[in-house]
């Protein structure tokens, strides 16, 4: 007899920008500023103010884990 075990790690994905937490939820797709259901962010009609430091975070029961990236606008 075989048994088989399916685990399911809910995971947590939060991004900020300059310490502000932006409150998207994975498939917003409403807006600005979405987060797809792979976690990514889009920003449509990018403007001078969409510049500045954006954080990744992402926690899982396992632990925690970041990144970030630091957006320059130019051109507009």
């Amino acid at each position: 007899m075989y048994a088989t075990q399916c685990f399911y790690v809910q995971l947590q994905v939060e991004w900020m920008k300059d310490d502000r937490l932006l409150g998207l939820k994975p498939g917003d797709v409403g807006g600005r500023l979405k987060m797809t259901l792979t976690f990514e962010i889009i920003i449509t009609e990018l403007s001078a103010a969409d510049a500045g430091l954006y954080i990744c975070m992402a926690r899982n029961e396992y632990g925690e884990a970041h990144n970030s990236t630091f957006i320059t606008v130019v051109g507009i």
